[in-house]
Parts: structure tokens; sequence; C-alpha cells
């Protein structure tokens, strides 16, 4: 039988699952800010999803464990993605936000050689990063 302070010590994965979401779209904001506003090498923000993402999750789940670390990586994955070809995106169409959403909607930057150059350096960071940060979980 358990106690009640017993069952609140566990993480909660649905916590950890939120956290790793809102952690990964934040580390996507700052790829598309630093994209489009700084004009330096954005992959390297690939380390800012991946942190955001795996520390969002520690911190709703309320401890740090490898599983949730392991809950954080398809949504690293995921923003990176999105955040790639969002800012394709934009850079097709700046200023008209319907425009905007055609370029998203169609695959038009997929056969672009930069798109896919820009997306394995994001995500390739983002993975160098997430493995530290899961090695470094209990």
């Amino acid at each position: 039988m358990e106690l009640d302070w017993e069952r609140e010590g566990r993480p909660s994965h649905a916590a950890a699952v939120a956290g790793a979401f809102l952690g990964g779209a934040l580390g996507a904001d700052c790829f598309l800010a630093v994209g489009e506003l700084t004009g330096l090498p954005a992959f390297l923000c690939g380390a800012a999803l991946a942190f955001w993402a795996v520390t969002g999750g520690e911190l709703l789940a309320g401890r740090r464990s490898r599983a949730g670390a392991l809950l954080a990586l398809p949504f690293i994955l995921l923003w990176s993605l999105l955040a790639n070809h969002l800012g394709f995106a934009l850079a097709a169409a700046p200023g008209d936000p319907g425009a905007v959403w055609a370029a998203f909607a169609s695959l038009e930057a997929a056969r672009d050689l930069r798109y896919w150059l820009q997306l394995s350096g994001l995500a390739g960071t983002a993975l160098a990063v997430w493995v530290m940060l899961f090695l470094r979980a209990r």
C-alpha cells in the first residue's frame, strides 16, 4: 500500500511531454529570431532547442531523468523540422502572411540544397546537445 506522499514524488510523463513541447517551441523561436534578425548561423540554435526541450520537460516533471530526456527527443526533431521549414517560408515571402502560409504549405523549399544543409546542421547540433543532456541525466 502506497502513501499519498510517495505517489507525489513520482515524475509525471505527461508533464515531461508538455514541458518538452513548450521548450522545443521556445528553441524554435530562437532559431527563427536569429535567422531573421541577425543573419548569424541559425543552426547553432539547435543547441538552444534541445536544451529547452529537455529542461522544460525536467522543470514540469519535477525531476531530471533519462526517461524525460528520451521523451523530449521527438519534439526536438519535430521543432527542428518545423522551424527550418518556416524559416524558408518566411524568406520566400517576407511581409505577406498569406504568401508565407502558401510557401509553408508547399514543398517547394525542399528542392533547395540549402534547405537540407540547414536542416541537417540544426538537427545535428540539437542531437549532439541532446546526447550530452541524456548522458547527464540519472
